[in-house]
């Protein structure tokens, strides 16, 4: 009843619980440099899974995406986004019939496999 009273009257304690800080950890990019936190380094992951789904084709592109769907933190991100995306792919294709551009027949069969694989392994 104390804390209900104090919580309605706008009571503040000293004893205020304030957030950790966040984890620092080190990651060498590709530059030689070391970045900041384990949250740029899922932004970094972030922005690979990104340019696979822009360039399919690219060398370690199913790699990228697989990195981060197979986490079971991200999973669910992951599989909502590629699906997203390949119903954006879909919309193309059906939009640009009959001509099938090569470029978005290749994200499809990516994305379709993407999905297939976390959903799987």
């Amino acid at each position: 009843a104390l804390i209900l009273a104090c919580l309605l009257a706008g009571c503040s304690s000293s004893s205020e619980v304030k957030p950790a800080p966040a984890t620092r950890v080190t990651y060498e990019d590709t530059r030689g440099n070391i970045t900041t936190t384990r949250y740029a380094i899922l932004g970094m992951r972030v922005d690979k899974v990104a340019e696979a789904i822009k360039n399919p084709n690219a060398p370690g592109a199913m790699d990228a995406v697989l990195e981060l769907g197979l986490d079971s933190r991200y999973y669910a991100m992951v599989r909502g986004w590629l699906a997203y995306e390949l119903v954006a792919a879909e919309s193309i294709a059906d939009a640009t019939k009959p001509t099938v551009y090569q470029h978005i027949q290749d994200r499809i069969d990516f994305l379709k496999e993407a999905i297939r694989r976390i959903d799987l392994e």
